[in-house]
């Protein structure tokens, strides 16, 4: 195992920010990473789960308010992972801080792809519900989803999304900033959504299960990361961080 002098020399703050400024960013992307964290998952328990274009038309019309209110939740969860995770890519220092800052950006792409993905499959239907134009809307969702750019935008959005926190927490592994196992928590959380999707064939209970067992996960494992955050990369809390 390393000494404590090892681990604080490879992971020494910058002395260009001021500790005051350095100390306050942390308290805001620990907030924004469990509330982001947290806003998924009740977006998440809200979701109807998509399908057709006259099945988003449909849901539309019934359950006005639970789609808004999730698309809302997901799309503030979202972005509040943005700079959440860009925080604790600033909180590595030397040792791991490439591979958190390219995590980082990941995280940025793939959030800002989910974002537009919600807001254009939310939102139309709902327009479409209440202004009654169902028929025009019907075809204009349906043509939606042949567009090569949104279909290229799906599977770009969750690579950022899945694998961009799984290289953030790596690189504050390797920085000595969180335990060995928390990457891995963190990239399970994630990866096994759309896994169970194909496992299970599709919405149901079971898929509903594993989803918001998953989305439990997701909020712990973004709480603990916040926590390392909070305490910094002080040489002090090192030997609290279990191996």
């Amino acid at each position: 195992m390393r000494s404590t002098q090892s681990v604080s020399s490879t992971s020494t703050p910058s002395p260009l920010v001021n500790p005051r400024v350095r100390d306050e960013r942390a308290r805001i992307g620990a907030v924004a990473l469990v509330g982001g964290a947290a806003a998924l998952a009740l977006g998440r328990a809200l979701d109807l789960g998509g399908g057709t274009a006259a099945e988003r038309l449909q849901q539309a019309s019934g359950h006005h308010g639970q789609i808004t209110a999730s698309a809302l939740l997901a799309m503030i969860g979202f972005a509040a992972l943005v700079p959440a995770f860009w925080t604790v890519a600033d909180r590595v220092q030397h040792r791991g801080a490439r591979l958190a800052t390219i995590g980082a950006l990941l995280t940025a792409l793939g959030c800002s792809g989910f974002v537009a993905l919600v807001a254009i499959d939310d939102f139309p239907p709902m327009a479409a519900a209440q202004s009654g134009s169902t028929e025009v809307m019907t075809g204009f969702l349906q043509h939606l989803d042949h567009v090569p750019a949104l279909l290229a935008l799906g599977p770009l959005a969750a690579i950022g999304y899945f694998f961009g926190p799984f290289l953030v927490t790596l690189g504050a592994r390797r920085g000595g900033l969180v335990p060995r196992w928390l990457p891995w928590g963190f990239l399970v959380s994630l990866v096994l959504q759309p896994v169970a999707l194909v496992l299970t064939g599709g919405p149901g209970i079971a898929l509903h299960l594993v989803d918001t067992a998953c989305q439990l996960v997701l909020v712990v494992m973004a709480v603990l990361l916040a926590r390392a955050v909070l305490l910094g990369d002080s040489a002090s809390h090192r030997e609290g961080v279990p191996e």
